[in-house]
């Protein structure tokens, strides 16, 4: 994926996160659409964007953040 293609994708989810959010529920359609482009964002900021900790004490805050 292109880093246009995912500025584009990025703008559309949050278009129906807007939808989801006022409506509190989206069709099946637009719900497939949602997670389709939520797992095509997913993979490409982990490709390009991966938080790698710098050492333990990084990564011991990261999981205890993950876990709350």
């Amino acid at each position: 994926m292109l880093k246009q293609e995912y500025i584009s994708q990025s703008k559309r989810m949050e278009e129906l996160l807007g939808i989801l959010s006022n409506k509190r529920k989206l069709t099946k359609k637009l719900q497939a659409e949602l997670d389709e482009l939520s797992n095509s964002v997913a993979e490409y900021e982990e490709t390009y964007h991966a938080f790698k900790p710098d050492n333990l004490k990084e990564m011991i805050e990261l999981r205890m953040y993950q876990r709350k």
